[in-house]
């Protein structure tokens, strides 16, 4: 793999919004040797865990989805540690918020953003062959996804694409099973033309702002995102109007009439 080191990176990579695979991002984080699986049994015997899996019917619209059920995560993690198939995953549960103290095991150096930094950090975890819904980020930040333990698969398409991927009203998210797409139902989605890239534990994959990607664990693993300020306003603004408007208001008719609402935003697909 080639080395893009910071000055490369801002320049050709980040400011010009391109995707693309770092493996020294994280070169200096006491979290990539320091953690494993027995040292998350051990430290947080006690720590219960909510988690995701693929959401159906009703749900699979909503803009964020559902708990699937709770757990021990001394549990959790021996179904990661079997490296069997399963569909649970730690996506809206962060498990930092819950132990603090595992922040202070990596830092986002400054050499690699430009603008401000605002650090949002968030820890996911999944089985193998657990997937994440093709979608884009809600707040239009730049994210560093990290790698820490396992593979991950990623498929991303470039905000232009948008057009071919069908995405609800009211959401960032598109219908289509990337790995099984009804291409009578979804005919646009054959145009689109994602970039595919897979990182192991020590790669970073830097996701653009606006950029859909489609995320599936090759193996059992978790790793870190890190996002920082959007360098554009415009960025800042789309951001700010997903979370305070859009998400609100999926949130809330959601909850007031579900099969209505679902219903609607499947038949008006922004196209």
């Amino acid at each position: 793999m080639e080395t893009i080191n910071s000055d490369n990176f801002i320049e050709n990579y980040f400011s010009k919004e391109k995707p693309c695979v770092l493996n020294n991002f994280s070169e200096h984080w006491e979290c990539v040797n320091k953690w494993n699986y027995s040292f998350f049994q051990k430290n947080y015997p006690k720590i219960k865990v909510k988690y995701n899996n693929i959401t159906q019917g009703k749900k699979k619209s909503k803009m964020s989805p559902p708990f699937a059920g709770e757990m021990l995560l001394v549990d959790f993690i021996d179904i990661l540690k079997r490296n069997e198939e399963s569909e649970k995953r730690l996506f809206n549960f962060n498990l930092l918020q819950k132990c603090k103290d595992l922040k202070k095991d990596f830092v986002l150096e400054r050499k690699w953003i430009m603008g401000f930094y605002i650090g949002w950090k968030m820890l996911f975890f999944g089985a193998k062959g657990s997937k994440v819904r093709l979608h884009y980020d809600i707040d239009f930040c730049p994210n560093f996804l990290t790698q820490l333990e396992g593979t991950k698969t990623i498929w991303l398409f470039p905000p232009e694409q948008t057009k071919y991927l069908y995405k609800y009203p009211f959401s960032v998210h598109s219908p289509i099973d990337f790995k099984n797409p009804d291409h009578e139902k979804y005919p646009l989605f054959k145009k689109s033309i994602p970039q595919k890239f897979v990182i192991e534990k020590g790669d970073t994959l830097f996701i653009p702002p606006g950029w859909w990607h489609y995320i599936e664990y090759t193996s059992s693993g978790y790793g870190i995102s890190i996002k920082t300020f959007p360098n554009n306003i415009k960025y800042f603004l789309k951001g700010l109007y997903n979370i305070i408007f859009v998400l609100t208001i999926d949130s809330i008719l959601h909850t007031l009439m579900p099969t209505i609402w679902d219903r609607f935003k499947n038949r008006k697909f922004q196209v």
